[in-house]
């Protein structure tokens, strides 16, 4: 198969509104773990203290925002309510 083929074969379609091809796990991941670490900081909580709110051992939060360990939907889902923002806010950037 010609370079080219791949290529197509691993873009996501222009029709569904997005550009380019998909990001890795790996990429994704960490990205996501940037913006979790950022809502941690930005409200003046530490790994400790967000580790108790969210019952998890202070070492699985580590890997999260890390980007080492992915992330169940229902914690995610948790961080959306207690930061009161939108999953769309955490996974693109957007309010």
């Amino acid at each position: 198969m010609e370079d080219n083929e791949v290529k197509q074969r691993n873009a996501v379609p222009a029709s569904r509104g997005y550009v380019g091809t998909i990001e890795s796990d790996r990429t994704f991941y960490r990205r996501l773990g940037g913006q979790l670490k950022q809502l941690r900081y930005n409200a003046g909580l530490t790994r400790t203290e967000c580790s108790e709110i969210f019952n998890l051992a202070e070492t699985t939060l580590k890997k999260y925002e890390r980007g080492e360990r992915k992330m169940p939907l229902q914690i995610f889902l948790m961080y959306c309510r207690y930061f009161h923002v939108s999953a769309d806010h955490i996974l693109m950037g957007r309010s």
